[in-house]
């Protein structure tokens, strides 16, 4: 985490577009992330006031830390879609709508399924170069991944109930419907590095 040079805007770690701390929640879920640390006092929703600390000794300052409240874990289930094919179209309605993130997803192209619900549950863990994400639904939904997007992310089960998509301009949407337990490895290397050169044609 980054803290601010004296004289300079107090800031704790920074965001794409300036979407803080909605944006952080829900890219940066696991710990250290779920604090944000500055040199001077924050007044900004969604960040608490842990405590504050002297450092003492020749570099004598003093610190606040914050805690990021309602970290997406896997957990968040947007069901109301925008689709913006520009990428700095999208990242400006994030900006504009920040505070709705976790009922609103952006996506860069129209989802394979029209009604979306919120699902019920959902959890996320990680192996070697592969995540699996476990949830139920009533229908079709979407589970918004603290996880880059990327097309080298292949299903270990092709034949599984679940989709991927590219929200929120570099995050992985994932949609299912009914009970899903998907694994997905992330295949890419000399002989299989179209797929990243596609990420990088998507980032307009």
């Amino acid at each position: 985490m980054r803290t601010p040079r004296s004289g300079h805007r107090p800031r704790g770690r920074s965001s794409p577009g300036g979407a803080v701390p909605e944006w952080l929640a829900t890219t940066f879920p696991r710990a250290p992330l779920f604090y944000v640390l500055s040199d001077a006092p924050l007044d900004t929703p969604g960040l608490t006031e842990v405590e504050r600390l002297q450092t003492g000794g020749y570099w004598d300052v003093k610190l606040f830390p914050y805690r990021l409240e309602n970290v997406n874990l896997a957990t968040w289930s947007p069901t109301e879609v925008t689709v913006l094919a520009d990428g700095n179209a999208l990242l400006k309605a994030m900006k504009s709508d920040q505070q709705s993130l976790q009922k609103r997803v952006f996506l860069s192209s129209p989802p394979p399924v029209s009604n979306l619900t919120a699902m019920k549950r959902g959890s996320l863990s990680f192996d070697i170069n592969e995540f699996r994400f476990r949830g139920e639904a009533d229908g079709w939904s979407l589970a918004l991944l603290p996880l880059q997007f990327s097309h080298c992310w292949k299903p270990v089960d092709p034949s599984g109930a679940s989709h991927l998509v590219r929200a929120n301009y570099f995050m992985t949407g994932l949609i299912f419907k009914g009970t899903v337990d998907a694994r997905y490895k992330f295949e890419f290397g000399p002989l299989n590095s179209q797929c990243r050169k596609l990420d990088a044609s998507m980032m307009n």
